[in-house]
């Protein structure tokens, strides 16, 4: 069964807490480490396109999210009023 749903205006801030407060972060930290290792790791393929990375690529996930403070994650659900200040949620 299929369900068709639609997100009203002005809610995707609110049911999309990560993306509101964390992915911007996260995403210039992973960048950052993909340049780091582009740096250092300059090679290309049979048809001269730029090598890419292969399992470092984990890493580069693994680092980013690392530079992610816990304390974010949750004041992020907070701004998008999923969490009250009210609820004594501990990190």
């Amino acid at each position: 069964m299929y369900i068709r749903t639609a997100t009203p205006p002005g809610m995707s801030g609110k049911w999309q807490p990560l993306d509101v407060s964390i992915n911007k972060s996260f995403k210039e930290a992973f960048k950052e480490e993909c340049r780091h290792w582009r740096r250092s790791n300059i090679s290309f393929t049979n048809s001269r396109n730029l090598g890419k990375p292969g399992k470092e690529f984990v890493s580069f996930v693994s680092i980013a999210w690392d530079k992610i403070k816990p304390d974010g994650i949750v004041n992020s659900f907070y701004a998008a009023q999923i969490l009250r200040k009210d609820n004594n949620f501990e990190t």
